[in-house]
């Protein structure tokens, strides 16, 4: 009866250790992904419609233009709320592509960050001024230099071109930072698409 028992909790904790299989025959596509974690929230995604990329010495950028998806509607009701202005709007008249846009300084340190109060940046798409961004304080200031910060948050494309540019593979971005105290965190980046 000992025995019996033994094998019993044996087979139980076997069958509790049993790797899980794809039952459906399909393709999971992060079986062989690296996950490695970077410093930075520039990364694409399996959704990303177009991306551009541009340098400007000490500055790289990346706008990545992916379908809107229902993770991003659900973001926006946590981020807002769920009966804020934005959050309602996005629901009745939702858009087609959502557009993220991410820059990182790789230069030395800058001095006197902390006495920067805002750092406005303006994103243009085939020379049309699409929205200036404010950043108005140090940590949002240093995300967004760290490339962890997205600088065209609530930047939304609807597929009409009436309402605004839709970006296709020969459109080119122009992003322009301009600090009223700081010159070093100024920068003029001119983006293509990289695929």
């Amino acid at each position: 009866m000992k025995k019996i028992s033994i094998m019993l909790c044996l087979l139980l904790l076997l069958v509790g250790c049993k790797k899980e299989t794809n039952q459906n025959n399909s393709i999971n596509k992060n079986d062989n992904t690296n996950t490695t974690e970077s410093n930075s929230t520039i990364n694409e995604n399996e959704s990303t419609t177009y991306t551009y990329e541009g340098t400007d010495g000490d500055y790289s950028a990346k706008i990545t233009i992916s379908k809107f998806t229902d993770e991003d509607i659900q973001e926006i009701k946590e981020t807002y709320g769920e009966n804020s202005d934005t959050y309602l709007s996005l629901s009745d008249d939702r858009p087609e592509y959502i557009a993220k846009t991410y820059v990182l300084y790789t230069g030395e340190g800058i001095e006197n960050i902390q006495d920067e109060e805002m750092l406005s940046v303006t994103l243009s798409c085939n020379n049309e001024k699409i929205s200036t961004y404010e950043l108005n304080s140090e940590k949002d200031i240093i995300g967004a230099l760290q490339g962890k910060k997205n600088i065209s948050e609530l930047y939304f494309i609807y597929n009409d071109k009436e309402r605004n540019i839709i970006p296709d593979e020969n459109s080119h971005f122009k992003l322009e930072a301009n600090s009223s105290k700081n010159n070093i965190i100024n920068f003029n980046i001119e983006l293509e698409n990289s695929k």
